[in-house]
């Protein structure tokens, strides 16, 4: 074991063979670190990474369902090394930690390093940045390193320092084909709609059968504005998302009499979570397609009914995944790399439920950091089919392999390269790559 393993404060066993600190000795971090030290995960995200990547096959409890969770690849050994402190949108990641802790990854000899962090605003120059060339230096020592292209999508151009260097494979955010979700039915209509819970009051229980009313029916189709009293007495109001927040539109509903609120995405894609703020009524979203489909039931049987099944379920839906996410960083890389393909790939990113370290066990988060480790995973498994294979030629089979023509930026319109890169890996075709493109990058 590695490191701080020796350190009986330090929990290290078969999974975490190896854990670093190098913000402990940082002056200007003494007043933080000494709430944080032996190399602990101060805001959760590290663990929520690590975990995407490597973490054990298991079963868990999730809002009344059994659900099994796994990393990408789940008998992987990992190594710790921290390097930022403070909170997870106020800390700092000093440049000297990185650096050093790059350095200490080629000393254990690593196979896969995954970078979760990444700079904001415009990309500096990897062939001056002082982490980009120490991971340049660390893939001509054999290592392939993945990291997050950034989440100041989608405006193109926006990837971040060092996913612009041509020797990291940087990799954007995409949705995913799964949601654990309530069930809306509809009485001798469409049925088992996923429908994700909104932050409002938590639903414990199935609601309903009960009356379903379109909001468009007694008044305005987005709730936006205000609802006659006693229209929607009782009942499950349906209603179209936009133009104004979720929180006036269940205070809208429920003003009219409704118990309970499900709303339709504008969009195409999945249904996203809701913050409905102070509502005092429970919610879920359904998708734009199932929603007009539950429109018109609704509109051609009067009185229709419905119901809200509880507990959540772990429902599929291919016109979910693929779908890349409006945060994702986008394409062209900027002088001097400007014809380097950014990012290199897409993978999920958005609510990615892992491994938390913040008074839970788990936690749903979304970013480019997420997708990320998927990738770092998938290098993993190919590196344990292929030991001899080079970082090229790891990078070469997951990108000559993946499937371009399933992204959308919309669930229709077709992405393009500098919004998807090399698509979404396909590890089965990977694994069975020929012929490979060697990465040369002038220092």
């Amino acid at each position: 074991q590695l490191g701080l393993c020796d350190d009986p404060e330090v929990n290290c066993n078969n999974k975490l063979i190896g854990v670093y600190d190098f913000i402990e000795d940082d002056p200007e971090t003494e007043d933080v670190v000494e709430e944080n030290t032996k190399g602990r995960d101060n805001n959760g995200h590290g663990s929520h990474v690590a975990s995407i990547a490597v973490g054990n096959r298991l079963n868990i409890p999730i809002d009344g369902m059994n659900v099994t969770l796994s990393g990408v690849a789940p008998r992987a050994n990992l190594v710790s090394y921290r390097v930022c402190y403070g909170s997870l949108f106020e800390g700092a990641c000093p440049g000297s930690a990185i650096v050093a802790a790059i350095d200490q990854a080629v000393s254990d000899g690593v196979d896969v390093i995954n970078f979760s962090i990444g700079s904001t605003g415009s990309p500096g120059n990897p062939r001056i940045s002082s982490d980009s060339r120490a991971y340049l230096a660390a893939r001509e020592a054999g290592i392939l390193v993945v990291t997050s292209a950034g989440n100041d999508g989608p405006d193109p151009a926006t990837v971040g320092s060092p996913a612009n260097a041509p020797w990291m494979v940087g990799v954007g955010s995409a949705s995913h084909d799964r949601v654990l979700a309530l069930g809306f039915d509809l009485i001798d209509g469409p049925s088992e709609l996923a429908c994700e819970e909104g932050d409002g009051p938590e639903v414990d229980e199935t609601v309903g059968p009960a009356p379903v009313v379109f909001a468009g029916d007694v008044g305005d189709p987005l709730g936006c504005s205000a609802l006659p009293a006693g229209s929607m007495n009782g009942s499950i109001a349906l209603v179209s998302r936009g133009d104004c927040l979720f929180e006036t539109k269940a205070a809208n509903a429920a003003a009219a009499g409704a118990d309970f609120m499900v709303v339709f995405n504008n969009v195409a894609g999945p249904p996203v979570r809701m913050a409905l703020g102070v509502s005092t009524i429970s919610s879920c979203m359904i998708t734009n397609d199932q929603g007009i489909a539950a429109r018109d039931h609704v509109q051609s049987n009067p009185g229709a009914m419905g119901r809200v099944n509880f507990p959540i379920r772990r429902l599929k839906n291919d016109a979910y995944g693929d779908i890349v996410s409006s945060f994702s960083a986008r394409g062209p890389a900027l002088a001097p790399v400007e014809n380097t393909l950014k990012p290199n790939l897409i993978a999920p990113g958005s609510q990615i439920r892992a491994a938390s370290d913040q008074g839970q066990d788990f936690a749903t988060r979304q970013g480019t950091s997420m997708a990320s480790p998927h990738i770092a995973g998938a290098a993993a498994l190919l590196k344990s089919v292929h030991s001899d294979w080079s970082p090229s030629q790891l990078a070469t089979a997951i990108e000559t392999t993946a499937t371009p023509e399933l992204a959308t930026i919309d669930g229709v319109q077709p992405a393009n390269p500098r919004e998807r890169g090399a698509g979404r890996p396909q590890l089965g075709e990977a694994a069975k790559a020929g012929p490979y493109l060697n990465v040369t990058a002038s220092r």
